[in-house]
């Protein structure tokens, strides 16, 4: 069931509004008793998106972001571990995937001074063979990981890496999305100066553009000038708010083509001021062609009302399914009464418990 209702742009003028059919939501929900539980249901959830059998993995901190939001551009499940131990449940999972047929996934841990070696020794007596790429700090962890990654990517053409703050993470996180679309780096950068290892590795890669993400205050234009000192094109991508920059990285990606899955377009959703929960969620949002949009846990914000109006007249145009609505994290974090209240509209909502 569809129905017509006002819908624009975001930052359309208000004489533009048309009315539009926006298509029902199948709310999907991936929330555990903790960042955890939740990890290795989005985990799952990209492994089982096509009976996937699980060769490699990435485990990182479950209290250290920076570690987490590098891994974007590999797709490879990432889980979350403690420093000290790797969580019952999530040692469950990875042995799933292991038999004497198999052998037992490959696991590259990303640790800031956040993992302790414990974990590794856990790891190997289950059978798992276990690379680390460990910086001094988030700065050198980005570009180890990079170097992990190998050889540029092309955005548009062009040899492109993403640069994004170390100290704030929504933006590096909504990014995601970005980067594993194209398979492009993420660098984290102090705010206010080009960190030198960034320099090197721009300069040793022979980067063509960088795409900065957030403000002047997530990273200045004294950062940008650096980059253009270096002969490299900038584009940045940002928003009032953080929002708004999500909405930003939405529209440069897009959704899938309406023949995926069935007909059914996908939009993640996670809270906008705890990143936890949308760790793991990376790889499984870009299997089904997702951006990551954030919201406040009781009343999501006009930008990311704005742009799943957009969405759901996508889908429309697409036939009858819903738009899928993934949520990551439990009710804490999004809460169901939120998304009732962005659909005052009278269809039925359909909802569905991971």
């Amino acid at each position: 069931m569809t129905v017509g209702v006002t819908a624009s742009p975001l930052g359309a003028a208000e004489d533009t509004a048309v009315e539009t059919a926006l298509a029902k939501v199948n709310v999907v929900r991936y929330g555990g008793a903790d960042r955890f539980e939740t990890s290795v249901l989005t985990t799952k959830a990209f492994s089982d998106f096509k009976g996937d059998l699980i060769v490699s993995v990435m485990m990182v901190s479950g209290f250290k972001w920076h570690d987490a939001v590098v891994t974007a551009p590999f797709d490879t499940p990432v889980i979350l571990t403690r420093r000290n131990a790797v969580p019952p449940k999530t040692m469950e999972y990875l042995r799933r995937f292991t038999s004497p047929s198999n052998g037992a996934p490959f696991v590259t841990l990303i640790s800031t001074n956040a993992i302790s070696p414990a974990v590794d020794d856990q790891l190997a007596k289950a059978g798992m063979e276990v690379f680390r790429i460990d910086g001094s700090d988030q700065f050198l962890t980005s570009v180890a990981v990079a170097e992990r990654l190998g050889g540029l990517s092309q955005f548009r053409g062009v040899r492109t890496v993403i640069l994004a703050s170390g100290q704030v993470f929504a933006d590096a996180l909504v990014a995601g999305r970005l980067a594993s679309y194209d398979h492009l780096p993420i660098l984290l950068n102090p705010p206010h100066a080009l960190h030198s290892k960034i320099r090197e590795f721009l300069s040793s890669y022979d980067v063509e553009q960088v795409i900065l993400m957030g403000g002047a205050a997530a990273l200045s234009q004294d950062v940008e000038d650096s980059i253009r000192e270096l002969d490299i094109r900038t584009l940045r991508v940002a928003g009032q708010t953080r929002f708004e920059t999500a909405v930003e990285v939405a529209r440069i990606t897009g959704l899938n083509s309406c023949h995926i899955h069935g007909g059914s377009l996908a939009v993640g959703l996670t809270r906008a001021w705890v990143p936890y929960d949308a760790f793991s969620a990376t790889p499984m949002l870009a299997r089904y062609g997702a951006p990551l949009l954030l919201t406040a846990p009781d009343e999501l914000p006009p930008a990311t009302m704005a742009y799943l109006d957009e969405a759901r007249a996508a889908q429309a145009k697409c036939g009858d399914e819903p738009l899928m609505l993934i949520v990551i994290g439990g009710e804490a974090a999004v809460s169901q009464e939120a998304i009732d209240a962005y659909l005052q509209r009278g269809e039925e909502i359909v909802t569905t418990d991971e």
